[in-house]
Protein backbone atom coordinates (compact mmCIF):
# COMPACT_ATOMS: atom_id res chain seq x y z
CA UNK A 1 0.00 0.00 0.00
CA UNK A 2 2.84 2.35 0.89
CA UNK A 3 4.42 1.81 -2.52
CA UNK A 4 1.06 2.65 -4.12
CA UNK A 5 0.85 5.89 -2.15
CA UNK A 6 4.46 6.74 -3.00
CA UNK A 7 3.73 6.23 -6.69
CA UNK A 8 0.58 8.42 -6.57
CA UNK A 9 2.39 11.20 -4.72
CA UNK A 10 5.33 11.05 -7.11
CA UNK A 11 2.99 11.33 -10.11
CA UNK A 12 0.94 14.14 -8.58
CA UNK A 13 4.07 15.98 -7.49
CA UNK A 14 5.07 16.26 -11.15
CA UNK A 15 1.90 18.15 -12.08
CA UNK A 16 2.29 21.85 -12.94
CA UNK A 17 -0.73 22.87 -10.82
CA UNK A 18 -1.02 22.57 -7.03
CA UNK A 19 -2.85 19.59 -5.58
CA UNK A 20 -4.32 19.79 -2.08
CA UNK A 21 -5.01 16.84 0.14
CA UNK A 22 -8.04 17.62 2.32
CA UNK A 23 -9.39 15.56 5.17
CA UNK A 24 -13.12 14.99 5.46
CA UNK A 25 -13.28 17.90 7.93
CA UNK A 26 -11.40 20.33 5.69
CA UNK A 27 -7.92 20.05 7.21
CA UNK A 28 -4.98 20.64 4.86
CA UNK A 29 -3.11 17.30 5.03
CA UNK A 30 -0.62 18.15 2.29
CA UNK A 31 -0.01 20.45 -0.68
CA UNK A 32 1.92 18.92 -3.56
CA UNK A 33 2.75 19.64 -7.17
CA UNK A 34 5.49 21.68 -8.83
CA UNK A 35 3.71 24.98 -8.09
CA UNK A 36 2.76 24.16 -4.48
CA UNK A 37 5.08 26.95 -3.30
CA UNK A 38 3.72 28.92 -0.34
CA UNK A 39 0.81 26.50 -0.14
CA UNK A 40 2.99 24.36 2.12
CA UNK A 41 2.29 26.90 4.87
CA UNK A 42 -1.34 25.71 4.87
CA UNK A 43 -0.52 22.20 6.05
CA UNK A 44 -2.11 21.55 9.44
CA UNK A 45 -4.62 24.38 9.11
CA UNK A 46 -8.35 24.08 8.51
CA UNK A 47 -10.08 25.51 5.46
CA UNK A 48 -12.21 27.82 7.64
CA UNK A 49 -9.01 29.58 8.74
CA UNK A 50 -8.05 30.31 5.15
CA UNK A 51 -11.14 31.34 3.16
CA UNK A 52 -14.43 32.99 4.08
CA UNK A 53 -17.18 30.87 5.62
CA UNK A 54 -19.50 30.89 2.61
CA UNK A 55 -16.86 29.43 0.28
CA UNK A 56 -15.48 27.13 2.98
CA UNK A 57 -18.97 25.67 3.46
CA UNK A 58 -19.07 24.94 -0.27
CA UNK A 59 -15.64 23.29 -0.19
CA UNK A 60 -16.68 21.06 2.72
CA UNK A 61 -19.87 20.08 0.87
CA UNK A 62 -17.81 19.17 -2.21
CA UNK A 63 -15.31 17.17 -0.14
CA UNK A 64 -18.01 15.19 1.65
CA UNK A 65 -20.04 14.64 -1.51
CA UNK A 66 -16.94 13.27 -3.26
CA UNK A 67 -16.13 10.93 -0.36
CA UNK A 68 -19.75 9.74 -0.03
CA UNK A 69 -20.16 9.07 -3.76
CA UNK A 70 -16.65 7.60 -3.98
CA UNK A 71 -16.08 9.02 -7.44
CA UNK A 72 -14.22 12.02 -8.89
CA UNK A 73 -15.93 15.17 -10.09
CA UNK A 74 -15.17 18.63 -11.55
CA UNK A 75 -16.20 21.95 -9.99
CA UNK A 76 -15.63 25.65 -10.69
CA UNK A 77 -15.27 28.38 -8.08
CA UNK A 78 -13.83 31.86 -7.77
CA UNK A 79 -11.79 33.94 -5.34
CA UNK A 80 -11.71 37.70 -5.03
CA UNK A 81 -9.35 39.86 -2.98
CA UNK A 82 -11.71 39.65 0.03
CA UNK A 83 -12.18 35.86 0.00
CA UNK A 84 -8.78 34.47 0.90
CA UNK A 85 -6.69 35.57 3.91
CA UNK A 86 -3.59 33.65 2.83
CA UNK A 87 -1.34 34.33 -0.13
CA UNK A 88 -0.85 37.29 -2.40
CA UNK A 89 -3.58 37.02 -4.98
CA UNK A 90 -3.93 40.00 -7.27
CA UNK A 91 -7.03 42.18 -6.72
CA UNK A 92 -10.09 41.13 -8.66
CA UNK A 93 -11.85 37.85 -9.31
CA UNK A 94 -9.81 34.73 -10.02
CA UNK A 95 -11.51 31.58 -11.32
CA UNK A 96 -10.40 28.03 -10.65
CA UNK A 97 -11.39 24.60 -11.87
CA UNK A 98 -11.11 21.86 -9.25
CA UNK A 99 -10.83 18.17 -10.08
CA UNK A 100 -11.67 16.37 -6.86
CA UNK A 101 -11.17 12.65 -6.25
CA UNK A 102 -11.64 10.44 -3.14
CA UNK A 103 -8.46 9.15 -1.56
CA UNK A 104 -7.45 7.22 1.56
CA UNK A 105 -4.36 8.49 3.38
CA UNK A 106 -3.05 7.25 6.74
CA UNK A 107 -6.41 5.63 7.49
CA UNK A 108 -8.20 8.93 6.91
CA UNK A 109 -10.89 9.58 4.34
CA UNK A 110 -9.51 12.37 2.19
CA UNK A 111 -9.72 13.92 -1.25
CA UNK A 112 -7.14 15.00 -3.78
CA UNK A 113 -8.08 18.52 -4.93
CA UNK A 114 -6.28 19.46 -8.15
CA UNK A 115 -6.80 23.14 -8.88
CA UNK A 116 -6.24 24.96 -12.17
CA UNK A 117 -6.43 28.72 -12.80
CA UNK A 118 -9.06 29.29 -15.53
CA UNK A 119 -9.38 33.08 -15.11
CA UNK A 120 -8.20 33.83 -18.65
CA UNK A 121 -10.67 31.31 -20.08
CA UNK A 122 -13.51 32.84 -18.02
CA UNK A 123 -12.57 36.36 -19.13
CA UNK A 124 -12.64 35.27 -22.78
CA UNK A 125 -16.04 33.62 -22.26
CA UNK A 126 -17.32 36.77 -20.56
CA UNK A 127 -16.14 38.98 -23.43
CA UNK A 128 -17.72 36.68 -26.01
CA UNK A 129 -20.95 36.66 -24.04
CA UNK A 130 -20.88 40.45 -23.70
CA UNK A 131 -20.24 40.81 -27.43
CA UNK A 132 -23.20 38.61 -28.31
CA UNK A 133 -25.43 40.58 -25.93
CA UNK A 134 -24.33 44.03 -27.04
CA UNK A 135 -24.76 46.10 -30.17
CA UNK A 136 -21.15 46.65 -31.33
CA UNK A 137 -21.73 50.26 -32.43
CA UNK A 138 -23.75 51.76 -29.58
CA UNK A 139 -22.99 49.46 -26.65
CA UNK A 140 -26.67 48.97 -25.75
CA UNK A 141 -28.17 45.49 -25.87
CA UNK A 142 -28.47 43.63 -29.16
CA UNK A 143 -31.68 42.64 -30.91
CA UNK A 144 -31.18 38.97 -30.00
CA UNK A 145 -30.76 39.75 -26.31
CA UNK A 146 -33.80 42.04 -26.34
CA UNK A 147 -35.95 39.31 -27.89
CA UNK A 148 -34.73 36.81 -25.29
CA UNK A 149 -35.56 39.19 -22.45
CA UNK A 150 -38.93 40.10 -23.92
CA UNK A 151 -39.85 36.45 -24.29
CA UNK A 152 -38.85 35.85 -20.67
CA UNK A 153 -40.95 38.77 -19.43
CA UNK A 154 -43.92 37.62 -21.49
CA UNK A 155 -43.87 34.14 -19.94
CA UNK A 156 -43.42 35.66 -16.50
CA UNK A 157 -46.53 37.77 -17.18
CA UNK A 158 -48.49 34.61 -18.06
CA UNK A 159 -47.52 33.11 -14.70
CA UNK A 160 -47.69 36.13 -12.39
CA UNK A 161 -49.52 38.89 -14.31
CA UNK A 162 -46.64 41.27 -13.59
CA UNK A 163 -47.03 43.86 -16.30
CA UNK A 164 -44.43 45.45 -18.53
CA UNK A 165 -44.40 47.93 -21.39
CA UNK A 166 -42.40 48.52 -24.54
CA UNK A 167 -41.25 51.79 -26.09
CA UNK A 168 -40.22 51.84 -29.75
CA UNK A 169 -37.91 54.68 -30.76
CA UNK A 170 -37.44 55.76 -34.39
CA UNK A 171 -35.26 58.69 -35.44
CA UNK A 172 -36.90 61.45 -37.45
CA UNK A 173 -35.33 62.06 -40.87
CA UNK A 174 -32.51 59.57 -40.41
CA UNK A 175 -32.50 58.47 -44.06
CA UNK A 176 -32.07 62.08 -45.18
CA UNK A 177 -29.26 62.57 -42.67
CA UNK A 178 -27.50 59.53 -44.08
CA UNK A 179 -27.64 61.03 -47.59
CA UNK A 180 -26.39 64.42 -46.43
CA UNK A 181 -23.85 63.57 -43.73
CA UNK A 182 -22.77 60.00 -44.55
CA UNK A 183 -22.21 56.87 -42.52
CA UNK A 184 -19.61 58.17 -40.07
CA UNK A 185 -21.72 61.08 -38.83
CA UNK A 186 -24.84 58.92 -38.66
CA UNK A 187 -22.96 56.32 -36.61
CA UNK A 188 -22.08 59.06 -34.10
CA UNK A 189 -25.76 60.09 -34.06
CA UNK A 190 -26.79 56.55 -33.14
CA UNK A 191 -24.19 56.43 -30.37
CA UNK A 192 -25.50 59.77 -29.08
CA UNK A 193 -29.09 58.49 -29.02
CA UNK A 194 -28.04 55.34 -27.17
CA UNK A 195 -26.31 57.45 -24.51
CA UNK A 196 -29.40 59.62 -24.06
CA UNK A 197 -31.55 56.51 -23.61
CA UNK A 198 -29.15 55.01 -21.07
CA UNK A 199 -28.84 58.29 -19.16
CA UNK A 200 -32.58 58.94 -18.82
CA UNK A 201 -33.97 55.44 -18.32
CA UNK A 202 -33.87 53.39 -15.15
CA UNK A 203 -31.22 50.77 -14.43
CA UNK A 204 -33.82 48.00 -14.61
CA UNK A 205 -34.96 49.01 -18.12
CA UNK A 206 -33.60 47.06 -21.08
CA UNK A 207 -32.42 49.30 -23.94
CA UNK A 208 -31.62 47.67 -27.28
CA UNK A 209 -30.83 48.66 -30.85
CA UNK A 210 -32.97 46.57 -33.17
CA UNK A 211 -31.21 47.71 -36.33
CA UNK A 212 -30.60 50.88 -38.32
CA UNK A 213 -31.99 53.83 -36.37
CA UNK A 214 -34.57 51.75 -34.50
CA UNK A 215 -34.27 51.29 -30.75
CA UNK A 216 -36.58 49.56 -28.31
CA UNK A 217 -36.96 49.71 -24.55
CA UNK A 218 -38.43 47.07 -22.23
CA UNK A 219 -39.88 48.59 -19.04
CA UNK A 220 -40.42 46.04 -16.25
CA UNK A 221 -43.38 46.55 -13.89
CA UNK A 222 -44.56 49.58 -15.87
CA UNK A 223 -47.98 50.22 -17.41
CA UNK A 224 -48.52 52.17 -20.62
CA UNK A 225 -49.08 55.44 -18.74
CA UNK A 226 -45.69 55.09 -17.09
CA UNK A 227 -44.19 54.27 -20.48
CA UNK A 228 -45.69 57.45 -21.95
CA UNK A 229 -44.15 59.54 -19.16
CA UNK A 230 -40.72 58.03 -19.75
CA UNK A 231 -41.05 58.37 -23.52
CA UNK A 232 -41.97 62.04 -23.19
CA UNK A 233 -38.97 62.62 -20.96
CA UNK A 234 -36.75 60.94 -23.55
CA UNK A 235 -38.27 63.01 -26.33
CA UNK A 236 -37.55 66.27 -24.50
CA UNK A 237 -33.98 65.35 -23.56
CA UNK A 238 -33.19 64.27 -27.12
CA UNK A 239 -34.80 67.39 -28.60
CA UNK A 240 -32.80 69.66 -26.30
CA UNK A 241 -29.52 67.93 -27.13
CA UNK A 242 -27.48 68.41 -30.26
CA UNK A 243 -24.52 66.75 -31.95
CA UNK A 244 -21.55 68.41 -33.62
CA UNK A 245 -20.88 67.50 -37.27
CA UNK A 246 -18.32 68.85 -39.77
CA UNK A 247 -21.12 71.10 -41.02
CA UNK A 248 -21.99 72.40 -37.55
CA UNK A 249 -24.38 71.42 -34.79
CA UNK A 250 -27.30 69.17 -35.66
CA UNK A 251 -30.59 69.03 -33.79
CA UNK A 252 -32.08 65.59 -33.29
CA UNK A 253 -35.63 64.39 -32.74
CA UNK A 254 -37.33 61.01 -32.63
CA UNK A 255 -40.82 59.54 -32.62
CA UNK A 256 -41.91 57.24 -29.80
CA UNK A 257 -44.51 54.46 -29.64
CA UNK A 258 -45.66 52.81 -26.41
CA UNK A 259 -47.59 49.65 -25.64
CA UNK A 260 -48.33 47.44 -22.66
CA UNK A 261 -48.51 43.65 -22.49
CA UNK A 262 -52.07 42.35 -22.62
CA UNK A 263 -53.81 39.19 -21.42
CA UNK A 264 -55.02 38.81 -25.02
CA UNK A 265 -51.47 38.67 -26.39
CA UNK A 266 -50.71 35.32 -28.00
CA UNK A 267 -46.94 35.88 -28.14
CA UNK A 268 -44.25 38.25 -26.93
CA UNK A 269 -44.15 39.92 -30.37
CA UNK A 270 -47.64 41.41 -29.96
CA UNK A 271 -46.63 44.23 -27.62
CA UNK A 272 -43.70 45.18 -29.85
CA UNK A 273 -45.91 45.20 -32.94
CA UNK A 274 -48.34 47.60 -31.23
CA UNK A 275 -45.48 49.86 -30.15
CA UNK A 276 -44.19 49.97 -33.75
CA UNK A 277 -47.67 50.86 -35.03
CA UNK A 278 -47.76 53.62 -32.41
CA UNK A 279 -44.45 54.94 -33.79
CA UNK A 280 -46.03 55.12 -37.24
CA UNK A 281 -48.92 57.09 -35.71
CA UNK A 282 -46.40 59.48 -34.14
CA UNK A 283 -44.73 59.99 -37.54
CA UNK A 284 -48.10 60.71 -39.16
CA UNK A 285 -48.89 63.17 -36.36
CA UNK A 286 -45.90 65.29 -37.33
CA UNK A 287 -42.92 63.43 -35.77
CA UNK A 288 -41.11 64.34 -32.54
CA UNK A 289 -44.05 63.12 -30.48
CA UNK A 290 -45.31 60.19 -28.42
CA UNK A 291 -48.23 57.90 -29.22
CA UNK A 292 -49.44 54.72 -27.55
CA UNK A 293 -51.66 51.71 -28.21
CA UNK A 294 -52.98 49.46 -25.46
Amino acid sequence: MKNSHDFIFAAVNALPDPVYVFSENGDYIDVIGRSAGDGKNLIGRNIYEVIDKHLADRFIAIIRETITNDEPNIYEYDFDDQTCSIGAAEPGKIWFEARVAPFSFMDKRCVLWLTRDITEQKNIESKLKETSFSDPLTGVYSRSFFITELNSFYHRFLRTFRTYSVISVDMDGFREMMEVYGQKVCDSILVHIARVLQRVLRQSDVVARLGGDKFSVLLPDTDVKGAEILAERLRKVLESSDITTPSGKLKLTASFGCSQVSAQDEAYENSVSRAEIAVSMAKLAGKNTVRSIL
